[in-house]
């Protein structure tokens, strides 16, 4: 028989960070002490192995970041990111005047108002939301071509 997991607190978590790594765990269908148990050894495994790799793997990373930000820059689209509840309306995203992809968010519902020329026009893609609610003139399939891991696509009535 294995060890004994007992309880473990850790002081200092970002909340953002582990909301994110709640929701990899659920993707991914583990728990979150098999993920976290696997990105402990993963970091040990590159800070123990060579500092070189650390750096070399920090700079890569800072390099993705940047060419991500040059890219949405020159695609002129916005995030909108970590929210609990956003509702989002036809003026909201034509005064915008751009795209936008909203990220992790609890609930993310679209007014009545919003038809599936706007949405099109306007919705980059909808990233890891829980819940989106998208009044009945969208097609479901249009809101779904933009959707990557969303858990709950509702249509209503509207």
């Amino acid at each position: 028989m294995g060890e004994e997991k007992k309880p473990l607190s850790i002081r200092g978590v970002d909340r953002e960070i582990y909301k994110q790594i709640t929701s990899l765990a659920k993707e991914l269908g583990k728990n979150i002490g098999e993920v976290v148990n696997e990105a402990f050894k993963l970091y040990i495994s590159v800070v123990k192995g060579s500092e070189t790799a650390a750096r070399t793997i920090s700079s890569a990373l800072s390099e993705l970041k940047r060419a991500f930000e040059e890219g949405l820059a020159e695609s002129k689209a916005s995030i909108i990111h970590g929210l609990s509840e956003l509702t989002v309306t036809k003026d909201d995203l034509e005064n915008y005047g751009r795209q936008v992809t909203f990220s992790m968010i609890d609930k993310l519902e679209f007014s009545p108002d919003v038809n599936a020329e706007t949405f099109d026009k306007y919705v980059k893609a909808i990233v890891m939301c829980n819940e989106v609610r998208i009044p009945s003139k969208i097609p479901k399939l249009l809101a779904g071509s933009k959707c990557r891991n969303v858990r709950k696509l509702v249509v209503y009535e509207d």
